[in-house]
């Protein structure tokens, strides 16, 4: 009997106790919520580019630019014509093609249209069609900018690329040599593109056939948002 007893009393002290733990599990504040991680935000479109094409072209033995034989450098003004981009071979070209002449030094300076807002901040690069390449190595041995730094009136040569001799060139191929500025001269990022140098490397060739043929140069703009 007293064991009864004694059970008996056990359960009515867990019974009483039972809902006042309920009761306090009841009122326990609920866990916080986990944060979640910052939302970044979508990455930026990428760039647009409109390619500027040579409107004048000049060279050193054509200080004009007039000359219309086969090969001059006029013949590489505009954009790419149809036959040029349906090439399939790399081989001599005069129709449509600028070929430097035999005799050192072998350049040709472009120029594009001129206005305020192109200025080298917003210029990704250069393109250059090549219809062939020739034995010299590198065949372009630099490309270089023709711009006018902000508040001043001259002109002054800003290097875009440099050839070395390991340059490997797709051809026919258009190539991009893109515009990477370095800190050092981060400060012409507002002047303005009057045009551009391409160098052909010096050597002694036997004929203008080991020559390349550059049949188009175009400036990347990058597009006014």
């Amino acid at each position: 009997m007293k064991l009864a007893a004694g059970c008996a009393i056990v359960l009515v002290v867990l019974a009483l106790a039972l809902p006042t733990r309920v009761a306090a599990a009841k009122r326990r504040p609920p866990p916080p919520d986990v944060p979640f991680p910052p939302s970044f935000p979508p990455p930026p479109p990428p760039i647009q580019y409109d390619d500027l094409w040579a409107l004048a072209a000049r060279g050193p033995s054509d200080p004009t630019g007039n000359s219309t034989v086969p090969g001059a450098c006029r013949r590489l003004l505009g954009a790419p014509r149809p036959e040029a981009l349906s090439r399939k071979k790399c081989k001599p070209e005069r129709q449509f093609s600028w070929v430097p002449t035999i005799k050192e030094p072998r350049y040709v300076d472009v120029r594009f249209e001129v206005k305020a807002t192109i200025t080298v901040g917003r210029v990704g690069g250069m393109k250059v069609l090549l219809l062939n390449k020739g034995s010299l190595q590198p065949v372009i041995s630099s490309i270089e900018l023709m711009v006018t730094p902000k508040n001043t009136t001259g002109y002054m040569p800003l290097l875009l690329y440099k050839g070395g001799a390991d340059q490997d060139l797709h051809c026919p191929a258009t190539i991009t040599f893109p515009l990477e500025l370095p800190p050092a001269s981060a400060s012409l990022g507002d002047a303005t593109v009057l045009g551009a140098r391409v160098n052909v490397s010096n050597g002694a060739v036997d004929d203008k056939t080991f020559l390349p043929s550059i049949s188009a140069v175009g400036l990347m703009v990058a597009r006014l948002t």
